[in-house]
């Protein structure tokens, strides 16, 4: 049986300026709880995490930055393959890192399937005051509400921030799971999948 209920993969997307990798970095250094918690090993831009649901579902989830290939704009398709969700996120001190977000949502419309992957734009370093916010609450969220996207602020300050961005994430796309044959499919564990499909390659025999 497998350990896991569910195994899905989520990416960010943004301009290299974001910083997703300090944000990777403090997730991985996340206290475990009984409710979230990292997996070994922890790689550069990658990592594998564990959440369990309210109803007690595991699912195991891939956590994937572009680990700088975007500062030259040379993200490969395999980067893309297989995710069933996605942030794109920008800086709310750098607008410029906002202004990017229609190029990389472009970007994503360009990969297979990316209809059928769950979207959320989020600002970064929401934690800064004064002037240093260069996109306001407002204009974030209206033009979120241009794309159809939800909006969420997220801070590598207060990284529970991004665990619950995440979590959002991971129920919508096991509500879309219920629904969409595809990607319940999709989501099954390895082992389980192999599993199903021993099953139907029984079922298929001659029972002489």
């Amino acid at each position: 049986m497998a350990r896991y209920d569910y195994t899905l993969k989520i990416i960010l997307l943004g301009d290299f300026t974001v910083n997703k990798g300090a944000l990777m970095r403090s997730l991985g250094e996340l206290t475990p709880t009984r409710e979230v918690w990292c997996l070994e090993p922890r790689r550069m831009g990658l990592l594998e995490m564990v959440f369990v649901r309210p109803d007690d579902r595991k699912v195991r989830a891939k956590i994937q930055e572009t680990g700088g290939q975007e500062r030259f704009r040379s993200v490969t398709s395999s980067f893309y393959r297989g995710a069933h969700g996605c942030l794109l996120l920008f800086d709310v001190t750098k607008k410029a890192t906002f202004d990017g977000i229609s190029d990389w949502l472009q970007e994503l419309k360009n990969q297979d399937h990316w209809e059928e992957m769950v979207m959320a734009l989020a600002g970064c370093n929401c934690h800064v005051t004064g002037n240093q916010r260069q996109v306001t609450l407002s204009i974030a969220q209206e033009f979120a509400n241009h794309l159809g996207l939800p909006y969420e602020e997220i801070s590598v300050e207060h990284i529970y921030t991004f665990v619950d961005l995440l979590e959002k994430i991971i129920d919508k796309i096991l509500l879309n799971a219920s629904r969409i044959p595809t990607l319940s499919t999709s989501i099954l564990p390895l082992e389980q999948k192999m599993e199903d499909k021993s099953k139907e390659e029984s079922k298929g025999k001659c029972g002489c």
